[in-house]
């Protein structure tokens, strides 16, 4: 449990974080597959039950699968909408009340609700009650991301990083990766980087230098049930679960030789099969067999699980005009060129994280749907971001400690500037942008999708004409500037942020002085 001192850094930076994403937050449902988790939670909440009523009206097929007994269930994994059932449930009742009405007004529009087009367009939706009830829920994923950025904080000091360099590399986290613009949909994203980062931690005890003595039972158990959940929240956590048990069984080895390591990974495992033995059994209630997750159910959506040449998603993952990492997540790329520092201080670690992220792109760049359809970035890569951080954070602390004002100040500005790039992202519609470019191509006669044209094309890059799109955070809309001015403000707010995050406590400057 975190000491006195430590809630002392934890609650600022969670109510911090909550207040940036909540002026971030589309305050709607943009995506098909956030929409059939939150008519699961629906369900759920209103009904008891796993099965829905429909198809979506704009996407018939898409998302769900008749189960054995006839009925509608979704193909996703239960957890995001297990816990978001109490939130619908609240946001249900919350339906009639004036002072949300007059708070989102106009409300917010989701994009897979009654058919309206008007609303991915921009405009006010004919019906504005089903829309409010999305929009009510999305407290939901601002609380998931801000807890998220909590964990990578208390991550950086347990891998030894002051507490300057935590907060510095947790600013970096929360508002200059993806995370930012993520915050602000209800994609399953935050839930799994939440639960994967809080696998990662009990395996670093708190006062525990290298090596594990302190890592007892609880701690692997603890951990693999958090992976099971990661697991449980999206189905592609799965690849991330076999190296967080190999690191969880040598950190073991480091403290009790050879029986610890099969001790420490038999009671990780431990850990992990009940969350896996749930899965199956739910599994089998919808669709009768425990590996049936709904797609093979599913024949509307049997197209998108063929495989290609790895190298065709790899490159797209990386390098392409609309989905690469390099150009979307610079940042984190720039975590994994300090590769070299991690490997110094936790060698086990970095090998670990490096085999990981390595096993996500060349998994993830062997499926069609390599890049997650309409959304920011690499949504698949988003997981692995805060794992090719870990270096830079590092390097950070290395810059903050020693007695070169210089080398601290260009890490920070390069850091500033990265959260300038996903301030910009965040402030533009994504998902209305890309509908566009697919509306002008049918204009035109032209497939955007044929050969990746969307995906590939600078000419239709996001990271060029994103807020051609409009704005999406419902907050910013009501901003009475143009988008530019808009901007420079917004970067120059956290600009001292950043300086802030990486200052030295009066505390601290008094004992250098004394």
């Amino acid at each position: 449990m975190p000491n006195g001192n430590t809630w002392r850094h934890i609650v600022p930076l969670f109510f911090l974080c909550a207040a940036v994403y909540a002026l971030f937050t589309h305050g709607g449902i943009r995506s098909p597959d956030s929409e059939v988790a939150f008519r699961t939670a629906e369900a759920l909440a209103l009904r008891g039950t796993f099965a829905l009523e429909g198809y979506l009206d704009q996407w018939p097929g898409f998302g769900m699968a008749p189960g054995r007994d006839g009925r509608l269930y979704s193909r996703y994994q239960p957890l995001q909408p297990l816990l978001l059932a109490p939130f619908a449930r609240a946001a249900e009742a919350m339906r009639a009340c004036p002072v949300a009405r007059w708070f989102l007004r106009p409300v917010p529009g989701s994009h897979y609700v009654n058919a309206d087009p008007r609303v991915i367009r921009g405009q006010t939706p004919a019906d504005p009650g089903p829309h409010l009830v999305r929009a009510l829920v999305m407290p939901f994923a601002i609380l998931v991301s801000a807890l998220q950025a909590v964990v990578f904080w208390m991550l950086i000091l347990r891998l030894g990083g002051s507490a300057r360099a935590a907060w510095a590399g947790a600013a970096v986290f929360a508002f200059g990766t993806l995370n930012l613009s993520y915050a602000g949909t209800l994609f399953k994203e935050p839930l799994v980087g939440l639960l994967t980062l809080s696998a990662l931690l009990p395996l670093f005890p708190a006062g525990a230098a290298r090596g594990s003595p302190g890592l007892g039972a609880g701690a692997l158990v603890l951990s693999g049930l958090l992976a099971g959940l990661a697991v449980a929240a999206h189905l592609l956590a799965v690849s991330i679960v076999p190296f967080v048990a190999l690191f969880a069984a040598l950190q073991a080895y480091a403290g009790q030789g050879r029986r610890g390591f099969a001790a420490g990974a038999a009671l990780w495992v431990l850990g992990l099969l009940p969350v896996l033995a749930l899965l199956g059994w739910h599994n089998f209630d919808r669709f009768g067999h425990a590996l049936d997750t709904g797609f093979r159910a599913s024949a509307a959506e049997m197209g998108q699980r063929r495989f290609l040449a790895p190298w065709v998603g790899m490159s797209g993952l990386l390098f392409s005009a609309g989905k690469g990492l390099l150009f979307y997540c610079p940042a984190a790329v720039a975590g994994a060129l300090c590769w070299r520092r991690l490997h110094a201080a936790r060698p086990a670690l970095s090998w670990t994280l490096a085999a990981l992220v390595l096993a996500r792109i060349v998994f993830v760049g062997s499926f069609v749907d390599w890049h997650g359809g309409f959304c920011l970035g690499p949504r698949y890569l988003v997981n692995v971001v805060p794992f090719m951080l870990l270096p830079l954070c590092l390097r950070i602390d290395d810059a903050l400690r020693r007695p070169r004002p210089w080398a601290a100040a260009a890490l920070l500005a390069l850091a500033w500037l990265a959260v300038c790039q996903q301030v910009y992202f965040a402030m533009g519609e994504i998902f209305g942008y890309m509908h566009g470019v697919r509306w002008r191509g049918m204009a035109a006669g032209f497939d955007v999708f044929k050969d990746g044209y969307i995906y590939f094309s600078w000419r239709a890059s996001p990271l060029l004409h994103i807020l051609e799109g409009g704005r999406g955070p419902f907050l910013l809309r009501k901003a009475p500037l143009p988008d530019g001015a808009l901007l420079a403000l917004l970067c120059a707010a956290f600009l001292p942020l950043v300086g802030l995050a990486a200052s030295r406590p009066p505390r601290e400057r008094r004992k250098a002085q004394g």
